[in-house]
């Protein structure tokens, strides 16, 4: 017969103290993939001085700067762009004038923040590309970068051995056309939940900057064709036509922010009927002549834009100031898509 003897208040606190202790190093030891595995949220911090530089991830841009003088802190949310295990990050850094010298206050750094849908109060940064002119000339420039290797997410960003997040050696090289440029890249491995988009198996596209002029307009009026349709809509106050061609891109957004089904699809019509009964706007006119093609790094992705890379559709302000409708497509069996 066993004979069991009750435990008093101390062991009883004791017991449960070190269950506590036993889950929470449980958890703490796979932290990182509890995390990707749920509902991961990907976000960049940026912080930028005194030069010019593009940011991409994935191949897309995501934020550019062509002024030397600005400066800025930001975090901007890239779900929509992330792969489900394979992500890449660039970084253009360019000084003032082909041929100048960087600034040695000037600094670009990016850091990936990964935190957890249910738990955004506990975020990880991960400083993936971090630049600062006063190292450039002795080569040491991106010497607070993240070092290479394996990483888990625990009381900090730990770098650990048998860590799920693998940070690739950062690769490093001039800019063709842009004499003293660099470009900066690195790959973080981390399988995650979220699903692989659309545009990352799509119709690859053609370089239309290596394309003789007549080809090139080609393309372009091609593109022309589904902007116009959202133009023409605007423009008639009729919207109901358009709002399908949405459908792929309102649909990943929701599923990259763990919004409701349809929220993103109520928000753009919302903002279409807000814009168009708006007595203080007016819908800029498009022609091609007004447009550029921008084709993205990846090669699966392309838009129009105006000058200054501001959007092809969009209302005026009487007053000045704009607002736009950003519209990227992919291209599948012949036929553009809107996805972004």
């Amino acid at each position: 017969m066993l004979n069991f003897k009750p435990l008093n208040r101390a062991g009883i606190l004791l017991l449960v103290a070190t269950l506590f202790i036993v889950i929470y190093a449980t958890f703490n030891r796979g932290n990182a993939m509890n995390i990707l595995k749920q509902e991961p949220v990907f976000k960049l911090s940026i912080n930028t001085f005194g030069t010019k530089y593009l940011v991409k991830v994935n191949g897309v841009t995501v934020l550019r700067e062509f002024s030397p003088d600005g400066q800025l802190t930001t975090t901007i949310p890239i779900n929509h762009w992330m792969h489900p295990k394979q992500n890449h990050f660039t970084l253009y850094v360019l000084p003032e004038n082909p041929g100048d010298d960087f600034n040695p206050h000037a600094y670009v750094e990016l850091g990936l923040v990964i935190t957890e849908n249910t738990h955004r109060d506990q975020e990880y940064s991960l400083p993936i590309l971090h630049f600062h002119g006063k190292g450039a000339a002795s080569e040491q420039e991106m010497q607070t970068s993240m070092a290479p290797g394996l990483y888990d997410l625990g009381a900090g960003v730990e770098e650990k051995d048998d860590g799920p997040i693998q940070i690739t050696d950062l690769n490093k090289a001039p800019l063709a056309d842009y004499e003293s440029a660099v470009v900066y890249r690195r790959q973080m491995f981390a399988e995650n939940s979220l699903p692989q988009w659309a545009f990352f198996t799509s119709d690859e596209l053609p370089d239309y900057y290596a394309m003789p002029d007549e080809p090139f307009y080609e393309a372009m009026d091609s593109l022309l064709v589904p902007y116009m349709k959202v133009q023409n809509a605007l423009a008639s106050g009729h919207i109901a036509g358009i709002l399908p061609m949405f459908e792929e891109r309102n649909r990943e957004i929701d599923t990259a922010f763990y919004l409701e089904p349809g929220s993103t699809a109520q928000r753009i019509k919302d903002s279409m009927e807000k814009n168009i009964n708006n007595p203080e706007l007016t819908l800029a006119e498009l022609k091609r002549d007004y447009v550029d093609i921008t084709l993205e790094e990846n090669r699966k992705l392309v838009s129009l834009h105006r000058e200054g890379f501001t959007s092809a559709v969009g209302f005026n302000f009487k007053t000045g100031g704009s607002t736009n409708y950003d519209m990227m497509f992919r291209r599948e069996n012949g036929k553009w898509v809107l996805t972004r």
